[in-house]
């Protein structure tokens, strides 16, 4: 892991990290399988290793095929990743829940 950021006001920077996560964005159909779980996780442990309370945030809607699901990165309640109007189409998977006891592999 990095060195924290000893910089805290560059660390909370919304626009510096929406600009490194569109670099994420760039980069990510050059590396295969790479999909929003995978970019959201790795710009959370980015923010993180900043000292930053990234949440890292899975969210689901009804699609024309199904059930489609997203994931995204916020940082105080504000997308960092993605647009308030795209996350507002999905509903999110609340922390810390878990599928019932039929879930089993």
């Amino acid at each position: 892991m990095g060195r924290p950021n000893t910089n805290p006001a560059e660390s909370a920077n919304v626009n510096i990290w929406r600009r490194r996560a569109l670099a994420l964005k760039r980069i990510a159909p050059r590396i295969p399988r790479t999909h929003c779980l995978a970019r959201a996780l790795a710009l959370r442990w980015w923010m993180r290793s900043a000292g930053l309370d990234a949440q890292m945030k899975i969210g689901i809607r009804k699609g024309a095929n199904g059930l489609e699901s997203h994931a995204w990165v916020e940082l105080d309640d504000t997308p960092i990743d993605e647009t308030p109007e795209n996350v507002a189409t999905y509903k999110a998977i609340p922390h810390g829940q878990v599928p019932g006891q039929s879930w089993q592999r």
